[in-house]
């Protein structure tokens, strides 16, 4: 078991290879399981969805650690699917970017 003060209510987890990504309402914490279990990396800020090159918080879409997309309107739902990611923001607004060496607006 594995108790990390501070890390509270957890709303989302990610399942990576080789680590856990669990994000409460106000922070994000990345978890390596492998080889050994220990904190990796702790954020200040919630993600809303996460894969192996890419991350989603309410305000930008980050490719491989660099922010690559910044939202005009806060982002409140998101889904990475292969090589895509579907977003929702505030105000009805949704899009579609591809991911790739850079992310890119489809729709």
């Amino acid at each position: 078991m594995l108790r990390i003060d501070g890390l509270e209510g957890i709303e989302r987890m990610w399942r990576l290879p080789g680590r856990i990504v669990a994000s409460t309402a106000t922070d994000s914490i990345a978890i390596e399981t492998e080889p050994e279990v220990r904190v990796d990396e702790f954020k200040g800020e919630p993600l809303l969805a996460v894969s192996e090159h890419a991350t989603v918080s309410a305000h930008a879409v980050t490719l491989a650690g660099k922010a690559a997309w910044n939202a005009q309107k806060e982002i409140v739902a998101a889904q990475i699917e292969n090589q895509s990611v579907v977003l929702a923001q505030r105000g009805g607004v949704v899009s579609v970017l591809a991911l790739g060496t850079e992310i890119t607006t489809v729709l």
